[in-house]
């Protein structure tokens, strides 16, 4: 839950920057240390859902751009781009 408050702060600072506008619209890189980025991975492809995303995806902390977000979870950094794909309709 800490990751996915963590997301939706950033979430807003993107969306009042007009970066992007839904959450749908929005791709989402969590740059995770390794006990986290495991516990993470372990969602697949659900993580997604969770998040309330376009895509989601878990890279290694140490692959953060420089540009990455510093979140106020340990060992977690994040960036969000604009997705460039419209989202699926889920049923």
């Amino acid at each position: 839950m800490a990751v996915k408050a963590a997301v939706n702060k950033e979430m807003e600072i993107q969306r009042a920057a007009k970066a992007v506008g839904g959450n749908l619209q929005a791709e989402v890189t969590l740059y995770a240390e390794e006990a986290l980025g495991a516990d993470l991975a372990k969602l697949g492809n659900e993580l997604r859902f969770v998040l309330i995303t376009s895509t989601a995806s878990v890279a290694p902390f140490v692959q953060a751009p420089a540009d990455a977000v510093t979140t106020e979870v340990s060992g977690l950094k994040l960036k969000i781009v604009k997705s460039n794909t419209l989202p699926a309709t889920i049923l």
